[in-house]
């Protein structure tokens, strides 16, 4: 089965726990032995590395095993790009909190894995890949802004998902510049990325918004110890 690794917690020397969202089970947790007897190696199990594997033991078992695991080559693309890392890091925090306890989903981890391959040889617009990536998901995730109301000096709702030219004194609304970002992202795709060529403060601004707009519309969503590092790129 097909699957994306997205945490590993070490428990000794050569064994790990790792998490995993994949294809025909969705998440779940899998123990492996890392190192030169095994056929996993700690290159396969880096935040995001797509992978095939085989797992034994029963889906309703609270761990189960690697009996096999192939890396995609497209795993090396990502090793080259520092930048590419970073983001993938960032990422695979936020996935292992969001995807948590989330059964087999076709389309979302369809969208998931084609992201990734995607970003995989992306040459540029890599800095804000996460920022598209973020608000696509929040289509599959059923959490997507309606678009059919946005005109002109419309305000974007955080509170509401929803476009308005109301303010109301209670909610979290967006001012128009960031209201424009926000819209420009809604409709802009992996190969138009590079044309968006924000600066470190922008992207930092908008990702703030994606992540309070992720907290008030998803469950338990947790503060990303990563991204102090993302501030930085």
């Amino acid at each position: 089965m097909k699957a994306v690794v997205l945490s590993v917690v070490n428990y000794s020397d050569s064994g790990c726990m790792v998490n995993l969202f994949t294809d025909e089970l969705g998440y779940v947790t899998a123990s492996v032995k890392v190192g030169k007897r095994s056929a996993v190696r700690n290159s396969h199990l880096q935040p995001l590395s797509l992978l095939n594997v085989q797992l034994k033991g029963k889906p309703s078992q609270p761990i189960m095993r690697f009996s096999e695991c192939v890396a995609l080559p497209e795993n090396a693309l990502f090793a080259e790009s520092p930048l590419k890392i970073f983001v993938l890091q960032f990422l695979s925090e936020v996935l292992n909190a969001l995807l948590r306890n989330v059964q087999a989903d076709e389309a979302l981890f369809d969208y998931i894995f084609s992201s990734l391959l995607h970003f995989a040889k992306m040459p540029r617009g890599i800095a804000s890949f996460h920022l598209v990536f973020l608000v696509k998901l929040s289509r599959i995730l059923g959490v997507f802004p309606n678009l059919e109301n946005f005109s002109s000096g419309c305000f974007f709702d955080l509170t509401d998902a929803c476009f308005t030219k109301n303010t109301v004194s209670s909610h979290l609304i967006l001012n128009s510049v960031q209201t424009l970002n926000f819209v420009n992202l809604l409709r802009a795709d992996f190969d138009t990325l590079f044309l968006f060529d924000y600066s470190r403060s922008e992207r930092n601004e908008i990702l703030d918004y994606i992540l309070v707009y992720f907290k008030m519309h998803t469950a338990s969503f947790p503060e990303i110890k990563s991204l102090s590092v993302l501030r930085e790129l």
